[in-house]
């Protein structure tokens, strides 16, 4: 399809609606202005109960959001990707896995969680950097998704403490920052219909995005099976030639 488009000329994006998050831009210009620090990891979790699909497992149907979204905060796409998936259910497609993915440009590690199978809704991003913290629960307010810690995963919060110590922290370290609550469908579907009437190239949510998407769910599939990290191929690459 990428190919297509190139040869026609035409328009073509990809369905990355948290692309169009007005939250996930506040938490891409904040890292563009370094106020994480350095970003230890990234931790994903997307719950539910239902849902089940036979045309995909649980990968497939519920990763891609949080794979936008770590690509929008580190600026690049993963490098490699170890994967676990299991089907609790016995339907015959995996229904509870979990990824763990390296950047190619960073220190810092991403981990994703997907269930068809958990009793509570969750659609959470946590960014831990060693300067603040950020927790995007897009099944909150949507006026107030976002809640950020200043201070990092480095600093000490006791005496003699290397580390955060557990427990609540102070309120004068918490902020829950306003945003406009714009429908992310509409603002993708504007930024579709303006490359179409204008000839522009998607600056986000491309068919490349989308091909990028695919490449790593099917290196994690290929991890899942062999259980071992496998690299995520770039563009005319293949997995088996990555192996």
């Amino acid at each position: 399809m990428v190919e297509m488009s190139e040869r026609s000329g035409k328009t073509l994006m990809t369905g990355h609606i948290y692309d169009f998050h007005a939250a996930t831009q506040w938490m891409e210009n904040r890292a563009k202005e370094r106020r994480y620090g350095s970003i230890r990891y990234i931790d994903a979790a997307r719950l539910a109960v239902g849902g089940y699909r036979t045309d995909v497992n649980v990968m497939w149907d519920m990763a891609p959001h949080d794979l936008c979204l770590m690509r929008r905060v580190l600026g690049q796409w993963p490098s490699a990707v170890s994967a676990w998936a299991f089907d609790h259910s016995g339907q015959g497609v995996p229904d509870v896995a979990l990824m763990r993915l390296e950047f190619p440009d960073t220190d810092a590690i991403g981990y994703i969680r997907v269930s068809w199978l958990d009793p509570v809704k969750v659609r959470r991003f946590t960014v831990v950097g060693d300067a603040s913290m950020v927790v995007f629960n897009d099944s909150a307010d949507p006026t107030k998704p976002l809640r950020v810690i200043e201070t990092g995963a480095t600093t000490s919060l006791g005496e003699g403490a290397r580390h955060p110590v557990p427990g609540a922290y102070p309120d004068e370290l918490i902020d829950e920052p306003v945003i406009e609550p714009v429908e992310p469908l509409v603002a993708e579907l504007d930024h579709f219909l303006h490359c179409v009437r204008t000839g522009a190239r998607p600056e986000r949510a491309s068919g490349v995005d989308g091909l990028e998407v695919v490449r790593i769910l099917e290196a994690a599939d290929r991890s899942a099976e062999l259980g071992e990290a496998v690299p995520i191929p770039r563009l005319g690459e293949t997995i088996a030639a990555t192996r």
